[in-house]
Formats: C-alpha cells, structure tokens, sequence
C-alpha cells in the first residue's frame, strides 16, 4: 500500500507525491501509488477514488499513461458492482457513464504515441473483451499476432488465447446466427456491438466479469 510505499500516513503520503509529481509531473508511479492510498480500504473514498482518476484523465492529454488510472477506477467500480451482486447495476454503470468510450480513448492515446507498447496492447484487448467489444478486440488479437507478454492484465498464456479463439470470425459469426432477436431491456443497455447482439453478452459476460473479479 500506499502509507507502506511511502513510509506514512496521509501527509506522508501526500508529502511524497508533490515532490514526485514535482520534479516530474508525468510520473505514473507516483500517481498510482496515490490512487491507491485514496482507494475506500485505505484512507480514501470512493469519490476520493474517481475525483483522483478524473484527474489523471485530464493529465493524459500530456501524459497519456496516467489515463490507465481512470481505466483502474472503472475496473474498480465493476468489480465492487459485481462482487455486490446487484443485478443489472454493472450494465448500467457502463451505459450510463460512457465507459468504453472513454477507455477507447485512453488506450488509442498511448498507442497513437507508442505504438510497439506491447503490454498496452494486449490490455487493450482485453478491456475490450470485458466491455463486449468484439471488434476492437479482434483488430489488436490481428496486431499482436502470436507473440506473448507476461506483465500484461491477462491471468496466463491459456486464458489468453482461449478468449482470442472465443472470438475468432468463426465463433462469433456462429454466435450472431444462433442468437435469438431481442432488444436491450431498457435502462439496462451497454455501448457497442453488445447493444447490436444482445445474446452474444448473455452469454459471454459473466466469463469475462469473471475475469475481471479475479484480477
């Protein structure tokens, strides 16, 4: 944790960041390590949490790595929805707020500026997998090809490359000919293709959140 990191409390903690951020103002680490420590099961909030990754989204238009903190938070704020089990309130989270929207964004901002980041690369196929979006997903599987990171998000090589044949144009053509037609409950849609083929996310989701819980 933070205090640990930083070898303190909450003036410590907040000691440690200015003359991080100080003498580099970009510096992922410290930004990190700051969320954290602002994170409701240290000595933030949940609001403390996403004012924070709010700004570090602001900050990525100069430093776009800093724009994986406000991805964090919305993992974050998934992952509390889910494991709390209440129904329907992940969907919505993600409708409601433009998540994958902004995560795009995120991700297409590094990449635009470091394109050979391999590790960024394989996470932003898996946000996209999370986020039901089959063909972004599908276009980074196409870039990275048959290489291999460890430091990346995903739990191992096999979880990897089961998800990338999930989503071969075999499977997911079979998918959309086997789903039956029906429309997003209101209130309760999600951007993407997920809005077009409601069934494929039936019956994907709940592997894909699995994933996330468990990161």
């Amino acid at each position: 944790g933070v205090a640990r990191g930083w070898g303190g409390g909450p003036r410590e903690t907040e000691r440690h960041f200015r003359n991080a951020t100080g003498a580099d103002p970009g510096h992922y680490g410290a930004h990190r390590q700051m969320y954290v420590f602002l994170l409701p099961q240290w000595e933030g909030s949940v609001e403390a949490m996403n004012d924070f990754a709010d700004h570090c989204l602001a900050l990525s238009q100069k430093f776009p790595y800093l724009g994986l903190i406000r991805a964090a938070a919305f993992d974050d704020m998934i992952r509390r929805r889910n494991t709390a089990g209440y129904a329907g309130e992940v969907e919505r989270y993600i409708g409601g707020n433009g998540v994958w929207t902004v995560m795009d964004g995120i991700y297409k901002r590094i990449l635009d500026r470091y394109p050979d980041d391999l590790v960024t690369r394989f996470n932003y196929a898996r946000s996209a997998v999370l986020y039901d979006q089959r063909s972004v997903a599908s276009g980074q599987f196409e870039i990275i090809g048959d290489r291999w990171v460890m430091t990346s998000l995903w739990a191992s090589l096999e979880e990897y490359a089961q998800v990338r044949a999930s989503l071969s144009p075999a499977t997911v053509a079979g998918a959309r000919n086997n789903a039956k037609p029906a429309g997003p409950t209101a209130g309760n849609s999600v951007p993407g293709d997920a809005v077009k083929d409601p069934a494929f996310l039936m019956q994907l989701f709940p592997v894909f959140l699995g994933i996330l819980k468990e990161s």
